[in-house]
């Protein structure tokens, strides 16, 4: 009896340390975890916010991941887009309302007329490429020549109807090196930095 008495105290001490280790583990993987969060570099993604843009001297923390955006110009009524942009203040977080990038003359209405700064009442079409713009390396001087005046991040918003392209954009980076890359690439029908942009991408972005 005392030797299957002292057996099983063993085997609870035996038990005991394994638990004690596990804890210990836990315990020094949560402080490597929270040293790593704290010590990343301007070349690091954090996990709690995205930084966009960290080459440019002004890098943009967004303050939120979910947001309220994609709201084409006259597709909701005003009381439907007033009720959305005051959950978004409620929530903290911004709101794309849509001003439209192509608007027939009767949208321009003042208030567009003076957001825009252009005549109220005529049509608003914003050109559908940058006449300076022809390839992979002119769209790249473009994006850091910005970057380096602005010293904001720069990105760019394309229609994604072909691919190739992006093959010879990604070839052109790795050969200048990450650091020359867009801060952001926004496909159509996402946001830009525009004109109907939340004032912290017009203000802490370029498009």
């Amino acid at each position: 009896m005392p030797e299957a008495f002292e057996g099983a105290v063993s085997i609870l001490q035996a038990l005991s340390a394994l638990l004690v280790f596990l804890l210990g583990l836990g315990l020094l993987a949560v402080v490597v975890m929270y040293v790593i969060d704290v010590t990343q570099t301007s070349q690091t993604v954090r996990r709690n916010f995205p930084v966009i843009g960290p080459y440019a001297r002004e890098p943009y923390e967004a303050k939120s991941i979910f947001n309220i955006s994609a709201m084409s110009y006259g597709a909701l009524s005003k009381p439907a887009v007033l009720a959305l942009s005051n959950g978004a203040r409620m929530a903290g977080i911004w709101l794309k309302p849509g001003k439209g990038g192509i608007l027939p003359g009767e949208k321009v209405t003042a208030k567009i007329a003076a957001i825009r700064h252009i005549p109220e009442g005529e049509p608003s079409i914003s050109p559908n490429r940058h006449p300076e713009i022809d390839t992979a390396t002119d769209l790249l001087d473009m994006i850091n020549h910005l970057r380096d005046v602005s010293g904001l991040p720069v990105g760019f918003k394309s229609v994604i109807g072909a691919y190739g392209w992006l093959d010879e954009l990604f070839e052109e980076v790795l050969e200048r090196g990450i650091e020359s890359a867009p801060d952001f690439i926004t496909v159509d029908s996402g946001d830009g930095g525009t004109g109907a942009a939340p004032m912290s991408l017009i203000d802490n972005t370029s498009a």
